[in-house]
């Protein structure tokens, strides 16, 4: 199954704040380009420009399920709380950054930042992600063709918790 949890969107002004941080990865890669191949050195070039580009968002991915390589694409968004809730986009994730590095492809189970765009416009369960902090998982991407599948482990994975939950309160009772 492929899908990734999303926690969060970072701003334009956070871009700013941690644009040193980012610069310092570029420039990092940049020095060793020598050792780069021609596509990550290409991928590096595109993430220079897609950065600052209005249609384009850095997220949040949380304890990342999937090792692919980028660029990824999904064409769907779920509500992690209301599993009901799904929209349809054509979405396509194309940088990822884990710390100080630059990587081609999911880090399996770490955060990290996501850079992704849309054909068209801000998708609307985006208005859940909370801005520069976080929460929660509130959204999730995957592909309509996985949805079923994903969809029940989510709710079995949910009834386990809170059966979890009632053990824990019986125990302290």
């Amino acid at each position: 199954m492929r899908y990734l949890a999303i926690d969060r969107i970072m701003s334009k002004d956070n871009l700013i704040e941690s644009s040193a941080r980012i610069s310092k990865v570029l420039k990092k890669i940049i020095s060793d380009r020598n050792e780069l191949s021609a596509e990550e050195s290409q991928k590096i070039d595109e993430l220079e420009k897609d950065i600052i580009k209005e249609s384009v968002f850095r997220l949040v991915s949380v304890r990342t399920p999937i090792e692919e390589f980028t660029p990824v694409k999904f064409d769907m968004i779920f509500d992690y709380e209301n599993l009901n809730d799904t929209e349809t986009v054509n979405l396509t994730v194309s940088h990822i950054l884990l710390r100080n590095y630059y990587l081609m492809q999911f880090p399996l189970g770490h955060h990290c930042e996501i850079i992704v765009s849309f054909e068209s416009g801000k998708p609307k369960l985006f208005e859940k992600l909370m801005t520069d902090d976080y929460d929660s998982i509130k959204i999730g991407f995957c592909n309509q063709s996985d949805w079923k599948n994903i969809k029940n482990q989510l709710m079995e994975s949910k009834v386990e918790f809170e059966k979890w939950k009632i053990k824990q309160n019986i125990k302290k009772s």
